[in-house]
């Protein structure tokens, strides 16, 4: 039995146009080599080294989007929010307290005057000094932080929470008989767990000025110590400000922490004003200042003022960074001198609304300031939450 064949039919025929016949190559009857740039070749040692490099800059990369929840090139300040759960504790000496050590850095260019005048409830933020620049490989080396002192108040500590990326819990006292509790803060910390608690640090300041010795002192640590553990979970870290070094510890520890994703801000845009608001009533429009965290904002889509309601935006205007990065920009912003372009800085101009239709996303970690609320439909002040709809 003779074995099977194709037909010839089935054999694979070229087109006669896909040949080098009509090439110079074709012609010569030798393949054109290409032309090659000479490269120098690497020992395995650098090319190790390379891949490693391309590595630490990708989880960089990932870390500072997964801390901060943006996409934006520029990692925003962490908003360090310093809320007191006792009428014995002092958030803003506290707050003032963490500003003067970052400030009495020899290398530091924060400059906040007299610390007693300092007012409360107003968000400070500052460039973070060496030491206090993170330590994990693969992290922005450049970082900065916004402090502010919460009031003691339920609803304006649930508002301003929501735009926190660390709590610190300030205590002062804790023993059987005055838990480091008090009603008012049992209240402020079930309505924050309800919400949604970012991460929490715990710190002990004011102490010193109780009328105790050392050995009071230390028990009093640990029972304030083992209330906020019992309420907050083991694994949180617990300070105590007792010297200069023990606040620096504080701030190396913030600095280091990765805050929480909350559900509520999911697909939503988020700002805390830096600055007061500037209300126009000719024009009866409010401008609000503040880094854009999230998903941005848009002018197409309704913004939700904190207290006041949902408000249509007019304009979204990218305005000068009041912490920049940059150490010529920091000199020129305190000393008014003129930029490499030869022009002094001058204030934003507010674009308008048909110009500025775009998402605030792309400048999601610039300060997005000069965004003006029309106030036609209603009053607004205070911070900002934008997405969908029924927002916080």
């Amino acid at each position: 039995m003779q074995p099977h064949h194709h037909r010839s039919s089935l054999k694979q025929q070229n087109k006669p146009f896909k040949g080098a016949t009509g090439t110079r190559s074709g012609l010569t009857g030798k393949r054109t080599p290409l032309k090659t740039t000479h490269q120098t070749e690497q020992s395995k040692a650098e090319r190790t080294n390379f891949l490693k490099q391309q590595r630490e800059k990708k989880k960089a990369e990932i870390l500072d989007k997964k801390r901060l929840q943006t996409d934006a090139p520029v990692v925003p300040p962490k908003t360090v929010v310093l809320l007191s759960f006792h009428h014995s504790a002092d958030a803003l000496a506290t707050k003032k307290k963490i500003l003067s050590v970052l400030a009495s850095d020899p290398q530091s260019d924060i400059q906040l005057g007299n610390l007693d005048a300092l007012p409360s409830h107003q968000l400070h933020t500052v460039l973070l000094p060496p030491w206090a620049q993170p330590t994990q490989s693969g992290e922005s080396k450049k970082q900065r932080a916004s402090f502010i002192d919460a009031p003691r108040d339920i609803m304006a500590s649930l508002d301003i929470c929501k735009t926190a990326d660390l709590v610190v819990c300030v205590f002062c006292k804790g023993s059987l008989e005055d838990p480091a509790l008090d009603p008012q803060g049992y209240k402020s910390l079930t309505a924050l767990k309800l919400q949604g608690l970012p991460v929490c640090v715990g710190v002990l300041n004011g102490s010193e000025n109780l009328m105790m010795n050392k050995k009071q002192q230390g028990e009093n640590r640990k029972f304030v110590q083992r209330y906020f553990q019992s309420e907050f979970g083991d694994d949180k870290k617990f300070f105590s400000l007792d010297s200069e070094g023990d606040v620096k510890t504080l701030v190396r520890s913030l600095v280091n922490l990765t805050p929480k994703a909350l559900t509520f801000r999911q697909d939503r845009g988020y700002m805390m004003t830096a600055e007061p608001p500037l209300y126009d009533p000719e024009t009866k429009v409010l401008r609000l200042r503040g880094y854009v965290r999230g998903s941005g904002f848009s002018v197409r889509h309704p913004v939700h003022v904190t207290g006041y309601g949902d408000f249509l935006l007019t304009g979204i205007v990218r305005s000068r960074d009041p912490c920049p990065l940059g150490r010529r920009e920091r000199e020129s912003r305190r000393g008014g001198r003129k930029s490499d372009g030869g022009a002094a800085e001058m204030e934003d101009v507010p674009s308008s609304s048909s110009s500025s239709s775009s998402s605030a996303s792309a400048f999601g970690a610039g300060f997005g300031g000069g965004m003006e609320v029309d106030t036609d439909s209603g009053a607004a002040a205070g911070g900002v939450g934008g997405g969908r709809e029924g927002d916080q």
